[in-house]
C-alpha cells in the first residue's frame, strides 16, 4: 500500500534549484529544493521523512508561497539502518 506525504514550502520566493529527482529515494532531513526568499535569503527545503520522490511540482524559476505543495514522497517503504 502506497502512503504519500506532501512536502510543503516553508517560505515564499523563487525556486533556484531542485536538488532531488523523481523516483529517487531521499533521506530524512535531505535538502530537496533551494528557494530564494522575497528578502534575498537562500533557504533549503528539506524532507522531514525518508521515502521515494513520486512527484516534483516545481522547477527552477517557479514562484512559490509558504505552504505550497512542492513534492510528494512515497513513504510506504522506509529504509532501516543497521550496524
Amino acid at each position: 500500500m502506497k502512503v504519500s506525504e506532501d512536502i510543503l514550502s516553508t517560505v515564499s520566493g523563487k525556486v533556484v534549484s531542485v536538488l532531488c529527482k523523481e523516483k529517487k529515494y531521499v533521506y530524512e532531513w535531505e535538502p530537496l529544493i533551494e528557494i530564494e526568499t522575497n528578502d534575498g535569503a537562500l533557504e533549503k527545503i528539506v524532507s522531514e521523512i525518508g521515502g521515494t520522490v513520486t512527484t516534483l511540482l516545481v522547477f527552477p524559476g517557479s514562484e512559490v508561497k509558504r505552504g505550497t505543495n512542492i513534492a510528494c514522497i512515497d513513504v510506504s517503504v522506509v529504509g532501516i539502518a543497521s550496524d
